[in-house]
């Protein structure tokens, strides 16, 4: 089982809609850690229900997670 090891944190597009959410679930080797991203599908707006896992550094997880929360 995954554990979550940091608090949410929220993605806001540029018109400050906030769009989903992000957070690392682990840290692993390398600086290559898990992290998972939360975001709408376009019929449901506001329930955060699509989500993806993806390995990133620390200095990119939050683009990565937006490039994700907005590709949708």
């Amino acid at each position: 089982m995954v554990e979550v090891i940091d608090t949410d944190k929220d993605i806001f597009n540029v018109d400050g809609d906030k769009i989903g959410y992000w957070r690392k679930l682990e840290d692993g080797a390398n600086g290559d850690n898990l992290y998972e991203v939360y975001f709408d599908d376009r019929e449901h707006k506001g329930d955060y229900l699509q989500s993806q896992e993806f390995v990133s550094t620390e200095d990119e997880a939050e683009k990565t997670a937006y490039d994700y929360a907005e590709s949708i």
